[in-house]
């Protein structure tokens, strides 16, 4: 009868199937501050033009002062 010896070493490893490798830790979910709340969206009218600028135009000449009324008659 022949008995088999289990040689203990290195050989045994090579038999075992490989370990699954680990799953990574789970991680907590990351904290997501909530958006601050939007404002509602004001209706502006849309911007228009400014004005056209009226062409510089040159100081009228001074006036001359009006007439001073007469003194008032004596009776």
């Amino acid at each position: 009868m022949v008995v088999k010896t289990v040689r203990r070493g290195a050989g045994t490893d090579a038999q075992k199937p490989p370990r699954p490798p680990q799953p990574p830790p789970p991680q907590p979910p990351p904290r997501l501050k909530p958006p601050p709340p939007q404002p509602p969206p004001r209706l502006k009218p849309p911007p228009q033009p400014p004005p056209p600028k009226p062409p510089r135009l040159k100081p009228p000449p001074p006036q001359p002062p009006p007439p001073k009324p007469p003194p008032p008659k004596p009776p």
